[in-house]
């Protein structure tokens, strides 16, 4: 699958396919973008489809993240 860790200026979403079945999405730092979406949305849809591709699931974590504003919501 390989999809790459998308890092901004406070963000991080940090990819991990160590399990066969699942790829978890561990977001760290600040969603603070002003137009977060338009740089989360081509990320997402990369993303959707590479799980697609292999037949894994999704797994989003937001445990580490510090702060996210409404734009980042997609």
């Amino acid at each position: 699958m390989l999809v790459q860790d998308l890092v901004t200026s406070e963000l991080v979403l940090r990819v991990d396919e160590t399990e066969p079945t699942t790829v978890r999405v561990t977001w760290l730092g600040k969603a603070n973008e002003r137009r977060c979406s338009a740089l989360l949305a081509p990320y997402f849809e990369q993303l959707c489809e590479a799980a697609e591709t292999a037949g894994r699931f999704l797994e989003f974590h937001f445990e580490k993240l510090e702060y996210i504003n409404s734009s980042a919501i997609l």
